[in-house]
């Protein structure tokens, strides 16, 4: 590429609209086989230095790269990003499609893929009040860990091996985990055993 490039940011709006795009110029020449590193932020007292004068936002952006008169010479959608994770093509693909990488790379060839993220546990019953005693059954891919304080479990947590027996106030929450894929958002119920109330109750529940 010998000719100056812009890298853009389309926000999903519904229809692609120029004014919506922010554009950042690229300087330089990238030779085939090499690697340029942009660094993108949404805050403006960061965006020195060559920093691009955006974020990607964990919801998911479109990123066009144009040449200098506009026409798109390619486009990549980021999808759902959780922090610290990454996402791209593998080396060599240039099909398009989007993969998750074990480790970023910063300056350097993609590496080693894995696969997409497990869907998150599913309880047997919703959080609410209850009287007596309930069991609580988790379904999901791989093996469930799972703990009973809110706190967000891994894999040195409680691995769930069958139903689970609750009779006080108690916030489950839940992961999926298999080799090989990436870790499920947390799944998270609270469960009461006091008097109802007649207004409604809300439970915030947080590490």
């Amino acid at each position: 590429l010998h000719r100056p490039l812009f890298h853009i940011l389309f926000k999903s709006f519904p229809s692609f609209c120029r004014f919506l795009l922010k554009l950042f110029k690229l300087s330089g020449t990238i030779s085939p086989g090499s690697y340029k590193l942009i660094y993108a932020s949404s805050k403006p007292t960061l965006q020195t230095n060559g920093v691009a004068n955006f974020g990607i936002s964990t919801a998911g952006e479109e990123l066009y790269l144009t040449n200098e008169n506009g026409a798109i010479l390619d486009h990549f959608e980021t999808g759902y990003l959780r922090v610290g994770t990454t996402s791209g093509r593998e080396k060599d693909d240039y099909s398009g499609s989007r993969v998750f990488f074990e480790n970023a790379t910063p300056g350097e060839a993609n590496g080693r893929t894995i696969g997409s993220y497990l869907n998150a546990p599913e309880f047997s019953l919703e959080g609410g009040f209850y009287e007596g005693s309930i069991t609580l059954e988790l379904s999901g891919e791989g093996v469930i860990y799972y703990t009973t304080d809110g706190t967000t479990p891994d894999r040195n947590g409680q691995r769930y091996v069958g139903p689970i027996t609750i009779s006080e106030n108690t916030a489950i929450s839940a992961i999926c985990y298999q080799e090989g894929r990436l870790q499920s958002d947390p799944a998270v119920s609270t469960y009461l055993f006091s008097d109802p109330h007649k207004l409604p109750v809300v439970c915030l529940t947080m590490d």
